[in-house]
C-alpha cells in the first residue's frame, strides 16, 4: 500500500484507496456528514508523512489554510486509535479502514474522498523475470479480486495491465 513502487521492479496497480476524513461516530451526533467549518474547528489528527495534509485538504473545502490544533503523529493505527477515541479527526486510505467503519468505530465525516488521482494504492510487485509466470500470474489475480471485493473500492482491473511498469532487474 502507498505510492507507485520504483524500477527495477515489476509493479501492477492491483487497486487503489482514496483517502476519508474520519472521526468517532459520536462527533456526527447522528448527522450523515459535517460541514467543513465543524471540521477545521478540530481538533485534526495529523500525520508526520503527511505534514501539510490538513492544509490541502481545508484550502479544498474552503477553509482557512492554517490548521488550528493539530496534533501530529508517526503512525496512521495511532492516529485511528485517538480518532477512535474521540480525540478528533484524522484521515486515512479508504480500504484499510474499512473494518472500522463496518464495526462502528470510526465514521466518515465528509462525503468528499480525497486523493483519487493520487490515491494509495495497492501494488502487486515482483521481478521482471517472474511477473508472467504461472504462479505468479494466478496469486496477482487473486489477489486483485480479493481487493476489488471490498466495498467502496476502485479495483485495477483492465487498466491495471496499462499501467503495469516494467523494466529491467539492475546487477547488485
Amino acid at each position: 500500500l502507498g505510492p507507485r513502487p520504483d524500477p527495477p521492479l515489476a509493479s501492477e496497480r492491483l487497486a487503489s484507496s482514496p483517502v476519508v476524513l474520519l472521526s468517532a461516530p459520536a462527533r456526527l451526533a447522528g448527522r450523515p456528514a459535517l460541514a467543513p467549518e465543524e471540521i477545521a474547528a478540530g481538533p485534526l489528527l495529523g500525520l508526520s508523512l503527511r505534514p501539510r495534509f490538513w492544509t490541502e485538504v481545508l484550502a479544498r473545502l474552503g477553509q482557512p489554510a492554517s490548521p488550528r490544533g493539530e496534533a501530529m503523529f508517526d503512525s496512521l493505527d495511532a492516529a485511528l486509535r485517538a480518532a477512535e477515541a474521540g480525540h478528533g479527526f484524522t484521515y486515512a486510505p479508504e480500504m484499510p479502514v474499512a473494518d472500522h467503519v463496518a464495526a462502528g468505530r470510526l465514521a466518515p465525516v465528509h462525503p468528499r474522498r480525497f486523493g483519487i488521482r493520487t490515491a494509495w494504492s495497492y501494488w502487486f510487485t515482483t521481478r521482471p523475470e517472474s511477473f508472467d509466470q504461472r504462479a505468479i500470474r494466478r496469486l496477482r489475480e487473486w489477489l486483485r479480486a480479493a481487493l476489488s471485493s471490498k466495498a467502496g473500492i476502485a479495483p485495477g482491473g483492465a487498466e491495471a495491465e496499462a499501467r503495469r511498469t516494467r523494466t529491467d532487474i539492475k546487477a547488485p
